[in-house]
């Protein structure tokens, strides 16, 4: 005779519990974490906002050497710029650490430089001491233009630390772009003029007007150049200039980006 063995109360019913045990912790593993969806949600919302290729350049001035009667500097302009034809200059002071704006300065002298953007020179017929100096590099004939300074240690330091200005992407929309600038410690851009256009270009220029411009409003070192009224195309690449006055040969720093 057979009998049937019979299962104790409720372990047919624990099999089942445990399987979809199993299932909720395989379904909780397949899900994204939470930052990432939060990401997601921001680049639908702002189909313009993340740009991830953008490209910038300033103007840069270095010191090579420095005697008691001469400093080697060496520069790079922006592309297209002609310094000797667009009166860049060099200016000096004797001043701690950053441009007096204010003051007259010791030397200035002109680039006689025409052949490209980036190339050096001397300045002569000055008398170094062991005090610190400052050079400024101007791409235009004022203190005004200046865009770029290096700085000589009165400790006889082999390292000229530079200054430069700088621009960044903070928004690109359909109809709007907005772009942060700094420029030296202590320079008004407002009252010294200066102004950004827009390109639909891979490049800015010192001779072609920008598609857009706008004016630089306030006196601080920093601030936004604000673009309103604009239209960016999807994939299009366009080039952000920053000038240092009216004149457009005073062309500064550049921003590149890819909607």
């Amino acid at each position: 005779m057979l009998f049937a063995l019979s299962a104790p109360p409720g372990s047919v019913r624990e099999r089942p519990a445990r399987t979809n045990s199993l299932r909720a912790q395989r379904s909780q593993q397949q899900l994204p974490p939470p930052a990432r969806l939060r990401d997601l949600a921001v680049s639908v919302n702002q189909p313009f906002a993340v740009l991830s290729r953008t490209k910038s350049f300033s103007t840069h001035v270095t010191v090579d050497y420095v005697t008691g009667k001469a400093i080697g500097v060496s520069f790079k302009t922006v592309s297209g710029n002609r310094p000797k034809t667009f009166n860049n200059t060099l200016f000096l002071w004797q001043n701690p650490n950053q441009i007096p704006w204010d003051v007259e300065p010791l030397h200035r002298q002109k680039i006689l430089y025409d052949g490209g953007p980036d190339g050096s020179t001397n300045i002569q017929d000055v008398h170094i001491t062991s005090q610190s100096y400052i050079i400024g590099y101007a791409v235009g004939p004022s203190v005004s233009d200046i865009c770029a300074s290096a700085y000589i240690s009165a400790e006889n330091n082999i390292e000229h630390p530079e200054t430069t200005m700088s621009l960044t992407l903070k928004f690109a929309g359909p109809t709007s772009c907005a772009v942060d600038f700094t420029t030296l410690p202590g320079y008004r851009p407002e009252a010294n003029r200066n102004w950004a256009g827009i390109w639909n270009s891979s490049s800015a220029s010192h001779c072609v007007p920008p598609k857009w411009r706008t004016e630089i409003h306030g006196n601080s070192s920093n601030g936004l150049a604000a673009f309103n009224n604009i239209s960016l195309e999807r994939d299009g690449t366009y080039t952000v200039g920053y000038f240092m006055s009216p004149n457009q040969s005073s062309l500064a720093a550049t921003l590149t980006f890819t909607v």
